[in-house]
Parts: C-alpha cells; sequence; structure tokens
C-alpha cells in the first residue's frame, strides 16, 4: 500500500537532507530541502523553497551523501561524513533525511531492541541538526536481518521513519503539477521473485533474506509498483537501494534491468535515486533520446571506495549510459528543484562542489547540463 503524508493548505518552512549511508555496503539517500508557500502538500523527499529573485514560485533544495557505519572504530569516513552532513543540516535547516537503505550493516537488525540500532544509526546522527525524521528503505543487508522489525521502529522514534517496505510521497507545486516520490524496497524486485530454469539469481539473495519474502512477495510489489507508476504527476521520482546502472563497484542489476528500467521509461519517471555503489555518479539514459532517465547515485559516505567495476559487475548492461559524471569520492549530492528544473551539485566531504548538473522538466524549451565548475568556482557550505 501507498503510504501518504498530508500536510496540508499553509505556508511553510520545510527542509529536507538526502543522505546515503554505507558501511561495507551500507547505503542511505538523503535531501536537504527548505520549502515556503507550498500550496497543499502529500510531502516526500522534496519541498520548496521561495527565493524573491526567481521566476518560479516553489524550488527545493536538497542533499545525499553515504556512511560508512559497520564499526565506529575502523578507520574509514562514516563520522567524518556525519559531521559534514549535520554541518550542512545547520545551514539548510533540512525537515526529513530520505535513505536508500543498508541502514545496519552487515546483517540488518533481529528486533526493534537489537542494540545496533544505537550504535550504528542513532549515536553517529546523534547531532542536534539531524535529529529530524530519516524516511528509510531497506538495502539488501538490511534483507539479512528483519525488515518487519525495522517497521516496528517506525513509531517508537521520530528519527527513524519507516511505515512501510513500500511507500509514496507526493507535493503539488500548483493544480495539476504535483511531484511524486516513490520508496521502492528494491529486495523484493531482486530477490524475491521466484527463479526459473536457466536463470542466475544475483549472489546476495542468499539464505537469510528468505525470511522476508514468501511465493506472492514479487508479484504484489510489482502490482504496487505497476498502480503507484502510474499515478499522474508533474515530476516522478522514484528512491531504490540497488543500481540499475552504476561504473563503479557493483555495477548495474540485472534484475533491475528487466523489471524495474522498462516500468520507469514506461511511465515517465525523471530520476531514480540509489546508493549500493561507493562513490558519486550521474548517468543518463539513454543515451541518444528525447525522453531520458537521469540515475543518480550516492555512495561516497564513508566506507572504502570503489574505484572500478568488480570483476563480477554486469557491465555490459552500461552499453547504452551517458556518464555526466562518475567519480570514487566520499561527499554528497546538493540539488534545488523548481516546476520547471531539478539542479544538481555534487559535494566532497568538505563541502566543495566537486560536480554541477541540470535536470530540467521536458516541457521547458531550456535542455542540458551545467560542467564541472573550476577550483575558483567551488564554494563550501560548511563553516
Amino acid at each position: 500500500m501507498a503510504w501518504h503524508v498530508a500536510v496540508g493548505r499553509r505556508a511553510i518552512k520545510l527542509a529536507v537532507i538526502a543522505v546515503v549511508t554505507i558501511a561495507f555496503g551500507i547505503s542511505m539517500f538523503s535531501v536537504i530541502i527548505k520549502m515556503t508557500g507550498w500550496r497543499g502538500i502529500h510531502v516526500s523527499m522534496l519541498k520548496g523553497l521561495y527565493t524573491p529573485d526567481s521566476k518560479e514560485f516553489d524550488s527545493l533544495e536538497y542533499l545525499h551523501l553515504r556512511c560508512a557505519s559497520e564499526s565506529l572504530d575502523r578507520d574509514f569516513r562514516q563520522l567524518e561524513v556525519a559531521t559534514a552532513l549535520s554541518a550542512a543540516a545547520e545551514v539548510y535547516k533540512p525537515s526529513f533525511v530520505m535513505t536508500t537503505g543498508d541502514i545496519i550493516y552487515a546483517d540488518g537488525i533481529s528486533s526493534a531492541d537489537d542494540p545496533q540500532v544505537i550504535e550504528k544509526f542513532f549515536n553517529p546522527y546523534a547531532s542536534p541538526s539531524l535529529q529530524i525524521p530519516w524516511h528509510l528503505t531497506p538495502g539488501n543487508h538490511d534483507c539479512r536481518g528483519s525488515i518487519r522489525a525495522m517497521i516496528n521502529l517506525h513509531n517508537t522514534s521520530t528519527q527513524w521513519h519507516m511505515p512501510s517496505r513500500n511507500y509514496v510521497y507526493e507535493h503539488h507545486f500548483s493544480e495539476g503539477k504535483a511531484i511524486r516520490i516513490i520508496y521502492v524496497d528494491t529486495c523484493l524486485l531482486v530477490c524475491g521473485k521466484p527463479h526459473t530454469h536457466g536463470t542466475v539469481p544475483n549472489f546476495r539473495c542468499d539464505g537469510p533474506m528468505k525470511q522476508n519474502f514468501d511465493d506472492d512477495s514479487f508479484s504484489e510489489a510489482i502490482k504496487w509498483l505497476n498502480k503507484e507508476l502510474a499515478q499522474p504527476a508533474w515530476w516522478k521520482f522514484v528512491v531504490g537501494h540497488w543500481s540499475i546502472f552504476s561504473v563503479l563497484g557493483n555495477g548495474p542489476t540485472p534484475q533491475l534491468f528487466q523489471e524495474l528500467l522498462p516500468r520507469l521509461i514506461e511511465n515517465n519517471v525523471h530520476a531514480y535515486f540509489n546508493g549500493h555503489d561507493h562513490g558519486l555518479q550521474h548517468i543518463i539514459y539513454p543515451r541518444k533520446a528525447t525522453s531520458k532517465l537521469n540515475v543518480i547515485v550516492s555512495g561516497g559516505g564513508g566506507f572504502e571506495l570503489h574505484p572500478q567495476l568488480k570483476a563480477e559487475a554486469s557491465g555490459d548492461l552500461n552499453a547504452n549510459i551517458h556518464v555526466k559524471f562518475a567519480r570514487a569520492v566520499h561527499g554528497f549530492v546538493r540539488g534545488s528543484l523548481t516546476e520547471n528544473v531539478l539542479r544538481l551539485s555534487f559535494m566532497d566531504i568538505s563541502g566543495n562542489i566537486i560536480y554541477e548538473g541540470e535536470i530540467w522538466h521536458p516541457t521547458h524549451k531550456k535542455s542540458g547540463f551545467s560542467k564541472i565548475p573550476t577550483i575558483s568556482q567551488r564554494r563550501s557550505v560548511l563553516p
């Protein structure tokens, strides 16, 4: 079922941080948004910000990043990324954090009382600026534990927000111009499908994951996804964990290439956001077409980086993509959304901009992406 949050028709100020957390593959995506003057909303990952010098009434600002949380005494960068995230949250005043899975590495949690929740989630993100709702969706490491336990935590903390395995948030710029963000448990799509003769299952879909699936899991997930993707919206975004395309680390996921990608294209989804691979990427699919899917991979939040594809990756599935940016770097992504354009700034762990791009709405006459800024153009949001 789709979970919706209604905010009402009143002027409000909001901010959202999207983060990707990673510990040995832990990934969590979040977005920072400031917002004023929204007309009625079912809110998801995006909120708007009114700027007097802008022609658009509403806009949105957000960040994505990844952190490592497998062990806090390891020589990785989770705590540094958490510090950078906290500093950014101080500046942008986010209203919630959006994640893309692998919240608890390496085998998820066994119950809502599992001490790992405090060690690997609440303690690293204990900064006052981060005491806001974090919207979670499962990753492959979470699916090795109890997804039901993750959902049960939903009502125990204002910071832990996961009402269901799949859920939807919607915002309206104005009448007929809605933003829909669809959170998908991609474990269901990758590991939940019954395997037929001759098919090769993903090697991550091993024994511990089976507790979270039954014979109807895949068909129910597809039915839900088809229904939600078909709903009309001015902007459509999908958030998951596993990669459809990636030129770093684990690379493309064949099951999502087969089951998710065609549905995103058919339903005119503008961007897919995910974690899973350790670096920052902006990919366009297909290479040559008037209607394109943007893939934003934010996986540089702390753990060991993926400077290249792994040997087992299905790199041939990248054949028809255009890579706007890909770098194995710790950091996050900041964005700003209006009715006409989503602007992206990829930022390193110090808050410096290392890439900027724009995703224009297909109805707008302008289309294109900005170039990577020079060193002199880079600026930091951190003190």
